[in-house]
């Protein structure tokens, strides 16, 4: 989530406030997990970073490992997350326009400054909403994380993977209660969504109405 944090805010500020060769396909790429199986995207890293792909051979020379790891996980998660914040930005970043930059940069503030002082205040809300999307998305990824982890227990199964895992070994008992554990922490993730609307209603009113 940091990570794609960081890549969602980069992205829309360059999309929506520059206009630069790539532009189009950088759009593209945002899109690119909404239109990928996540469980061909997990058969992709498999296929570069496993013991037979691509770079397989040269990881193990130097004592890396990435499928069957936690590394593998992360990466996998990060693909199917990586449009969300993005796509949240980008809109609200050129419905804005780039007019309060502009005059930032006339009075004489650079660049990290009107971002840090004009843009980021102005899509403070998108973001958040940006954040809670990407993080319960990754949550609850069963398809990518499921080729790329393996499944070995205390190592690389994520919740989702665990409640397979009992249902498979006939724990009903056992998976209905990593599931409730899920939906609770999806309940929490709206709860707070919906608590942060609540007690700043005005200044998400105010926004709109500008």
């Amino acid at each position: 989530m940091p990570l794609n944090l960081i890549f969602g805010l980069c992205a829309s500020w360059a999309i929506a406030k520059f206009d630069f060769a790539g532009k189009a396909w950088l759009v593209s790429l945002i899109d690119l997990p909404f239109s990928v199986s996540p469980v061909i995207s997990g058969l992709i890293y498999v296929l570069l970073f496993g013991a037979q792909g691509l770079f397989g051979e040269a990881l193990r020379d130097h004592g890396v490992r990435i499928v069957f790891a936690v590394p593998g996980i992360v990466l996998a998660t990060i693909f199917v997350t990586f449009p969300f914040v993005a796509r949240e930005l980008i809109p609200l970043m050129e419905q804005q326009g780039r007019d309060e930059e502009e005059a930032a940069l006339t009075l004489g503030a650079g660049g990290l400054r009107t971002f840090l002082s004009v843009t980021l205040p102005n899509v403070k809300w998108g973001l958040l909403y940006g954040v809670l999307l990407c993080n319960a998305r990754a949550m609850g990824e069963f398809g990518a994380v499921s080729v790329v982890s393996g499944h070995i227990r205390g190592l690389t199964n994520t919740m989702p993977l665990h409640v397979e895992i009992l249902y498979n070994e006939y724990d009903f008992v056992g998976a209905f209660a990593v599931a409730s554990l899920l939906a609770v922490l999806a309940l929490v993730t709206l709860g707070a969504k919906s608590a942060l609307e609540w007690w700043h209603r005005d200044e998400l009113a105010a926004a709109a109405r500008h």
